[in-house]
């Protein structure tokens, strides 16, 4: 069984903020995850890391679980500077403050090209690192557009 266009195929939003305080130096993870026998394609990522920082910045990462050729690769998604504007990665390209020091292209082109696949089997991290130099309680709003693919009967 593969996964195929079907009329159930859909787009759906997908919350996967966190409000755990996450120590300076420490990581957070938020697993993206569909039901058995669907399929999500990551088309958008839309971002906002809390406002509180000393120094330094927060940081997200993309892990692909179990995947062959992909088990373990990290894209660096972006890194976000010590304030809460918001930042979006999509096929259009990278939004975000002028300020924002976006991820490598090679990084950027995963999102931005339906490379980020996640399946009830190979899911995908989503691994925040605070390195802002204070523990961080606010909420880190994560939002995913993805395409949904059901199992090919």
């Amino acid at each position: 069984m593969g996964f195929a266009l079907t009329n159930n195929t859909r787009l759906k939003l997908v919350d996967l903020s966190d409000d755990t305080t996450v120590a300076d130096g420490a990581t957070n993870t938020q697993t993206l995850q569909p039901n058995n026998g669907e399929m999500y394609k990551v088309k958008n990522i839309w971002y906002q890391a809390p406002a509180n920082a000393n120094a330094g910045d927060h940081e997200l990462y993309i892990k692909q679980q179990n995947a062959p050729n992909l088990n373990g690769v990290e894209y660096y998604a972006l890194v976000r500077s010590d304030d809460a504007s918001t930042v979006a990665i999509g096929r259009g390209g990278f939004y975000g403050d002028v300020a924002e020091d976006p991820a490598d292209a090679i990084d950027q082109y995963a999102v931005m090209h339906d490379v980020i696949i996640a399946t009830y089997d190979q899911p995908v991290d989503f691994i925040y690192e605070n390195n802002t130099g204070i523990n961080q309680t606010g909420t880190r709003k994560l939002y995913l557009l993805v395409e949904v693919y059901s199992e090919a009967e």
